[in-house]
């Protein structure tokens, strides 16, 4: 079963075991970058972009995928 990453507190972190952190979901829904670059909606398992398109998925070891395969981001309980 899929986990559910679209409550709670999580630390998103860039590529690599060691990444480093890139932003945070605090709560609610959203992913935020540290820099404002960028916002994701989660829901579930699934990432989506602010315009609501399906950009990818997070596995059980909490990696968010691109649909076509490209790292997006790490997410850890806080």
């Amino acid at each position: 079963m899929a986990s559910n990453y679209s409550s709670g507190r999580y630390v998103a972190y860039g590529v690599g075991e060691d990444g480093p952190r890139v932003g945070w979901v605090d709560e609610d829904e959203y992913v935020r970058s540290d820099s404002g670059a960028w916002e994701f909606r989660i829901d579930g398992d699934e990432v989506y972009s602010k315009t609501g398109e399906l950009v990818g998925l997070i596995d059980d070891d909490g990696i968010a995928r691109r649909k076509d395969g490209q790292f997006l981001f790490r997410l850890e309980e806080d």
